[in-house]
């Protein structure tokens, strides 16, 4: 009996040559990567190898007769493209990985890879320790705020913010003017605080922003700066879905720790924003 493996929401294909092991996407092998051409093979008797046919059939110990040897028909064969098989996957559409967070596309199986690479409904996830939220970059902004009590600051483009930043607030959530959100990332260190912006949301896109940040150094008195200045610019804000947490990249800037102010402890930052034309 032949099983029958899911693949997605509306696709199931069996493979029966290893009957024992489920198929997954890729779903076969393709024997011209060279030629960018998605060819399917199959042997005198019509049994098509799929994707994981070849490592398989090492293990189990035909590794000098793959191509010359059927595992099905247990007998020397030869092989032939299928042709009929790869128009067949080669008109298959199929549902977006990310269709429960909203996508509705089906596209063809080869370009599902490359769909999903820039889908704009890819999820993004919340970096608090221990909570699992993860959602579209449109929903955060609300998880944010009520699950957290995150309170964002409205952010506009090309003007400088000033930000009373306390050294222990990790996060601290800026809203562009139109509605992207980006975190200002505090990572405490033995010598300062290590600031950096990133812009939550799935993929490398357009619009694309660079980002001034500055912090100036407290007196002992009063709160006011004493003339001390760390300044870093960022000519592209790096994006991220926060996956596997937050990184700082390569461009932040290092407030030393006698940056703070005496009495309360907070950073002076300004930071500003700027769209880059595409």
């Amino acid at each position: 009996m032949t099983d029958i493996f899911h693949v997605s929401a509306c696709i199931a294909l069996s493979c029966l040559v290893l009957r024992f092991s489920a198929v997954y996407y890729p779903l076969f092998v393709a024997a011209d990567h060279y030629a960018n051409i998605l060819m399917f093979l199959q042997c005198a008797a019509g049994h098509v190898l799929c994707s994981q046919c070849p490592e398989k059939l090492r293990e189990v110990g035909h590794v000098l007769r793959l191509g010359t040897f059927c595992a099905l028909c247990c007998k020397s064969t030869s092989y032939s493209r299928c042709v009929e098989l790869e128009q067949f996957i080669d008109a298959m559409k199929v549902p977006c990985s990310n269709q429960t967070y909203g996508c509705n596309e089906f596209v063809g199986y080869q370009q599902k890879e490359k769909h999903e690479s820039s889908c704009p409904h890819a999820p993004c996830y919340c970096p608090e320790d221990d909570c699992a939220f993860k959602a579209p970059a449109c929903c955060l902004l609300d998880h944010f705020v009520t699950a957290h009590g995150w309170s964002p600051t409205n952010l506009g483009y090309n003007k400088p913010l000033k930000i009373l930043l306390a050294r222990d607030r990790r996060f601290t959530l800026l809203v562009g003017e139109d509605m992207s959100l980006f975190l200002l990332i505090n990572t405490l260190t033995s010598i300062g605080s290590a600031l950096a912006v990133v812009c939550v949301r799935p993929h490398e896109s357009e619009p694309s922003y660079s980002c001034n940040i500055s912090a100036a150094a407290h007196g002992v008195a009063g709160g006011k700066t004493d003339g001390r200045l760390v300044f870093q610019k960022d000519p592209h804000v790096s994006s991220s879905s926060l996956e596997g947490g937050v990184q700082m990249g390569n461009f932040f800037l290092l407030v030393p720790l006698e940056f703070a102010e005496t009495s309360s402890g907070e950073l002076t930052v300004h930071i500003r924003i700027d769209r880059v034309a595409p």
